[in-house]
């Protein structure tokens, strides 16, 4: 199963007027990759029992499990991206600058015959395709 989207990083991350995280969050058994801008910044890989992984994009917090195993500024570092380029990214955060758009990419495989589960929630704010996005600099 794949899904993709493009999204609007809000102010400081939150939604609902900055009541609550912006969060990705996913949970099932075997293969979930989900990538931002190209980059995996979630890696749920291989055979495995359910487990659950979370991107919050308030934080920049990358769970497995519910503990914090890296940010998303980590995975792009490793990525091999540029200090200019992680700089404006990110600046001097774990996440996204405020009102950036980014395109997330999520790859779920389930290589089981018999039983399956696949949970995904998230409220990130989408920008339809055929929407204008107008930024102000």
């Amino acid at each position: 199963m794949t899904m993709e989207t493009n999204f609007l990083q809000p102010q400081d991350g939150k939604i609902n007027n900055g009541n609550d995280n912006m969060i990705f969050e996913f949970s099932g058994d075997d293969d979930v990759w989900v990538f931002i801008d190209d980059v995996l910044v979630l890696d749920l890989g291989g055979v495995h029992a359910s487990v659950s992984g979370s991107i919050d994009f308030a934080t920049g917090e990358v769970k497995v499990n519910g503990v914090a195993d890296t940010t998303i500024r980590e995975m792009f570092i490793k990525a091999g991206k540029s200090e200019s380029e992680i700089h404006s990214i990110f600046g001097d955060s774990d996440t996204f600058k405020d009102y950036t758009t980014h395109h997330m990419k999520y790859y779920y495989l389930e290589r089981g015959g018999d039983v399956a589960n696949c949970h995904i929630k998230f409220n990130l704010q989408t920008i339809p395709e055929k929407d204008i996005v107008v930024g102000k600099q």
